[in-house]
């Protein structure tokens, strides 16, 4: 019976350990549990329980691909070594980028609505970025149809949502409450606003007020 009273107290401090490690981890590299999740493939629910001691003997499966992205070995993650290194030098080079999921542009509305929902999308995929884009940016794959080919086929384009539009941005925008977006580059001219399309053919069609901007293009990404 002693024994196991040892086993057991030896099972919480390792937990508790873990728990205050990987907070620290976290923290520094400023990383919260769905983007962790999605960098790793350990779900959401049990990256929380590794946090609050709740998930007693975790596996080996779960600790090696969370202990690989901060650059550890697993003894490490337990806090059974020392991690010998300065604050932030474990963070691995690619989490310069950001991650965004990659929308179709009948998605982009509901985005605007509800993140979550898009997000836990079983097949959702993501693009890495390094443009300075908020929480609620977008990639967008190019069709000859959206760009009329401006742009080479399943180009990638990262759109942000939190800044103010400016003179010739390109913009995913919505006209008069229709149901479908376009893809335009918006002009400025002596009070009027003019949204150009990528096809010369088109007319410069102008607008004022019935419009709506979900999306101004930062950076675009041509897979090779």
């Amino acid at each position: 019976m002693k024994v196991q009273k040892k086993e057991i107290s030896n099972e919480l401090s390792s937990n508790h350990e873990l728990a205050k490690t990987l907070s620290k981890l976290m923290k520094d590299a400023n990383i919260k549990d769905p983007e962790l999740s999605r960098l790793t493939g350990v779900p959401v629910s049990t990256l929380l329980k590794l946090r609050t001691i709740e998930h007693t003997n975790p596996t080996v499966e779960t600790l090696l691909p969370i202990a690989n992205f901060f650059g550890l070995n697993i003894q490490q993650l337990l806090g059974l070594e020392l991690i010998d290194r300065p604050k932030g030098s474990f963070l691995p080079q690619y989490r310069k980028l950001k991650l965004v999921p990659i929308l179709k542009i009948d998605e982009i509305i509901r985005w605007a609505q509800d993140k979550v929902s898009i997000e836990e999308g079983p097949t959702r995929q993501w693009a890495e970025t390094s443009a300075e884009i908020a929480s609620s940016g977008f990639a967008l794959a190019v069709k000859d149809s959206l760009t009329s080919g401006r742009y080479p086929e399943n180009a990638l384009m990262i759109f942000d949502c939190s800044e103010k539009v400016k003179d010739k941005d390109i913009v995913v925008v919505q006209f008069d409450n229709q149901d479908y977006l376009a893809i335009r580059q918006i002009i400025f001219d002596s009070g009027d606003i003019y949204f150009k399309p990528f096809n010369p053919e088109l007319d410069k069609i102008i607008f004022d007020t019935n419009y709506k901007i979900f999306g101004i293009m930062k950076q675009v990404i041509i897979n090779t």
